[in-house]
């Protein structure tokens, strides 16, 4: 994304930059309270944009309407403070296990499109009368046959994961190349046409194209 930019913005995310020094979290001033974000966006000593980041890896349906109401609480803190840009992307299985409290697996929980209708409706709303709408989402829906469960585990079939240490041990997520060899899950091919382009659908590069074109704007106003 860096390179979208050019040299007179930053990036600031917890880890380890290129030059392998530690970098901490990036503090957006909101306009109730203060937020780090997981990934920020630096220009002129101000983080004028930032990322949120969900992985989302089990108990997804019990959950899914706390993660969007959360979504839109933070959005609408950061974006009502001086007109900030706040994007999200989520990341999830399109089979996702569902733990107990003592961590046994119950089940295995099968998202289809009617779980995203709520971001299909976010997609279609004017940014410019409710600052509770990110300026760009993400989806990243990943088929869970991508996963490499005989790497380094002795569980290769989904049925064998029969609590929380089986699925750390199979993922680890032993993902095979982060996002250039996954397998992207189509569940959402049902309700596309309903997808404005406010909300993309498993296209890493086109993201960061739109947001980077919407970042440059934003500074020249």
């Amino acid at each position: 994304m860096l390179q979208n930019l050019g040299q007179d913005f930053k990036i600031y995310s917890l880890g380890f930059d290129n030059r392998n020094q530690f970098q901490k979290e990036a503090k957006m001033i909101g306009r109730y309270y203060d937020k780090k974000v997981d990934i920020g966006i630096e220009y002129k000593n101000e983080i004028i944009a930032g990322i949120g980041l969900k992985f989302v890896v089990q108990n997804y349906l019990q959950n899914s309407i706390n993660y969007f109401e959360n979504m839109l609480g933070e959005i609408a803190n950061i974006r009502s403070q001086n007109d900030k840009l706040y994007f999200q992307i989520l990341i999830i299985f399109e089979q996702v296990p569902y733990f107990s409290k003592n961590r046994i697996n119950k089940k295995w929980e099968k998202l289809n499109y009617k779980n995203f209708l709520k971001y299909a409706k976010l997609s279609t709303e004017n940014q410019s009368d409710f600052r509770h709408i990110p300026n760009k989402v993400l989806i990243v829906i990943i088929n869970f046959a991508c996963l490499n469960l005989e790497n380094k585990s002795k569980h290769n079939n989904v049925n064998e994961i029969e609590n929380f240490e089986d699925y750390k041990t199979v993922a680890n997520f032993h993902l095979d190349n982060c996002f250039n060899a996954l397998e992207f899950s189509n569940i959402l091919k049902p309700i596309e046409t309903q997808i404005q382009n406010s909300v993309i659908i498993n296209d890493y590069d086109d993201f960061i194209n739109r947001i980077s074109y919407l970042i440059k704007g934003h500074v020249k106003n």
